[in-house]
């Protein structure tokens, strides 16, 4: 599969760039009510463009951490779980199981989220796993359900820095600006 994607490289990514899939957006203001960080596998990125974007001056009075309760599986994940967002080794006497355990470890011991942890209130939107209604294995909660729980905290209308990663940011976008009432803005 990788020596596929390896040979059509040169080709796609002029491709993914002119359709916007690569593209990182910039915040257009200097405060908002809350920043929504989408969790995932990868949540360590997000957590730093979190940081990047409090240093430059954009800040906000709230952060929401959407994530599922999904298993941690990936080879990414297992080879990150001892590291903070700065990538500095910690010994963990419990290590995270879940996407949202390791959103909440990341969010509470990584040095650099210090100073926003200080300003801001945080919360947890984590969302169990489903039924699958053709039986068997559980199904991860998708970005609809974490926004559809994240609108059940009842969030204050207004602008909401959303933070996402290359290249889920459009789809992200697309689908928190269909599913939120227009009271609010991304």
């Amino acid at each position: 599969q990788k020596a596929s994607f390896d040979a059509l490289e040169k080709e796609l990514f002029p491709l993914l760039k002119e359709i916007g899939i690569l593209e990182e957006f910039s915040p257009k203001y200097a405060f908002y009510e809350g920043a929504i960080v989408y969790g995932g596998s990868n949540i360590s990125q997000r957590l730093r463009e979190l940081v990047k974007q409090w240093n430059r001056g954009v800040f906000f009075a709230n952060v929401y951490l959407l994530n599922g309760e999904r298993p941690l599986d990936s080879p990414k994940e297992k080879e990150e779980l001892f590291l903070d967002i700065e990538g500095s080794f910690h010994e963990i006497k419990h290590p995270p199981k879940t996407e949202s355990e390791r959103a909440i470890w990341l969010w509470e011991n990584s040095p650099s989220l210090a100073p926003i942890r200080k300003k801001v209130q945080v919360y947890y939107v984590t969302v169990p796993m489903k039924d699958n209604p053709e039986g068997g294995k559980k199904l991860r909660p998708t970005t609809d359900d974490t926004i559809y729980a994240w609108l059940t905290l009842k969030p204050l209308a207004g602008r909401y820095l959303v933070v996402s990663s290359v290249p889920h940011i459009l789809r992200h976008g697309a689908v928190i600006e269909t599913i939120a009432p227009k009271s609010y803005q991304f």
